[in-house]
């Protein structure tokens, strides 16, 4: 995909992979990799502090948007319990689209629903100047699910 509608085409450096998050080609959308001077610095921050996964079509998944200066960014995002406890591991060093919505159903690694209680998402990003970055945030799940 090209980064850039401005820069030549055939520019080495104007052509990036498609990110895996949106199934690896956008075709007629804007490219996953586009570049858009907008934004100033990374983000990865939460739709809503809370999510309630009971079919009722309001809050019913996380949603996780990420914002990113640079095209090739690597992300993993995992969800860890009030414990501290790694209960899910949502994505795994997965190339990302410089805009975009992550989302997470409520279902932990062994295939049951998340009770109620208090959590935190941790993301990691790697961009490709090889920059780290951790974004970390609250949240809670609201719900009738089987408490620990």
């Amino acid at each position: 995909e090209r980064i850039d509608q401005n820069i030549d085409a055939n520019s080495p450096k104007n052509l990036r992979s498609a990110s895996t998050l949106v199934g690896g080609a956008s075709p007629g959308a804007i490219n996953s990799q586009n570049v858009d001077n907008f934004f100033k610095k990374n983000s990865v921050f939460l739709s809503s502090k809370t999510v309630s996964p009971d079919n009722d079509f309001f809050e019913d998944l996380l949603e996780i948007n990420i914002e990113f200066i640079n095209p090739e960014t690597q992300i993993s995002i995992q969800i860890f319990n009030e414990k501290g406890l790694l209960i899910k591991r949502l994505i795994n060093n997965q190339s990302a689209p410089i805009t975009g919505k992550i989302t997470w159903d409520c279902m932990l690694d062994n295939g049951t629903k998340a009770p109620s209680g208090h959590y935190i998402f941790w993301g990691e990003i790697h961009a490709q100047n090889s920059q780290k970055q951790i974004f970390k945030e609250a949240f809670i799940i609201t719900s009738k699910g089987v408490d620990y």
